[in-house]
């Protein structure tokens, strides 16, 4: 039996468009890299998946706007993991 994905479970709870997506991953840590990245991007008419590391969501969220534009976005915390309570 399969067990959880963290991209279909949050392509799932998104309400975002899921028949068309790519999963991208982790883009580069490096700021200039990463912008490059996106920029490849930029014109595919799919949904994108990305992975970020908390400390980076900010800085990735103002790269995804200044070279995306003003696109919907999502953002989803530990979609299968099991986090126990401190």
């Amino acid at each position: 039996m399969p067990g959880p994905s963290a991209v279909t479970a949050a392509l799932s709870a998104s309400g975002m468009r899921a028949d068309t997506f790519l999963f991208c991953g982790f883009l580069s840590p490096r700021s200039e890299k990463r912008k490059k990245e996106l920029e490849a991007l930029r014109t595919l008419p799919y949904t994108l998946v990305f992975f970020e590391a908390p400390h980076r969501l900010k800085e990735m969220l103002e790269h995804i706007r200044a070279v995306l534009g003003d696109r919907a976005v999502v953002v989803h915390k530990e979609m299968t993991k099991l986090l126990k309570e401190r």
